[in-house]
């Protein structure tokens, strides 16, 4: 994927049987509706990448603190993987995703049954 950019490490996760979110702190500056993903180890070969939208926004000590919610094919969501240690994602680089065909994917993907 082309046009990505670090923003910031998660700090927390939170993952329900419906949705799946993280927070991460920037110093950038983003919006509500931008798109951010990271990507995880799903064992020693294979890696994941998990996109999110941004939903939430607040200051914390001069930074923004974002919540995200995952977004993109239901399949492959957090809450659908076996034996996931969701401790491991804390600290992972999440990247902003601003490349316009790039997000046209992740909305089209999210319509998906």
């Amino acid at each position: 994927m082309e046009h990505l950019q670090v923003i910031g490490k998660i700090t927390d996760v939170k993952i329900d049987e419906r949705n799946s979110f993280i927070t991460f702190v920037t110093d950038e500056s983003v919006r509500l509706g931008s798109y951010v993903i990271f990507t995880m180890a799903v064992d020693a070969i294979n890696k994941s990448n998990q996109t999110f939208e941004i939903v939430g926004i607040e200051i914390e000590d001069g930074k923004l603190r974002c919540k995200a919610k995952e977004v993109g094919y239901w399949h492959i969501a957090l809450n659908r993987k076996d034996n996931l240690d969701i401790r491991k994602l804390i600290g992972l680089e999440v990247l902003a995703i601003t490349d316009e065909k790039t997000i046209a994917g992740i909305r089209e993907s999210s319509l998906w049954c």
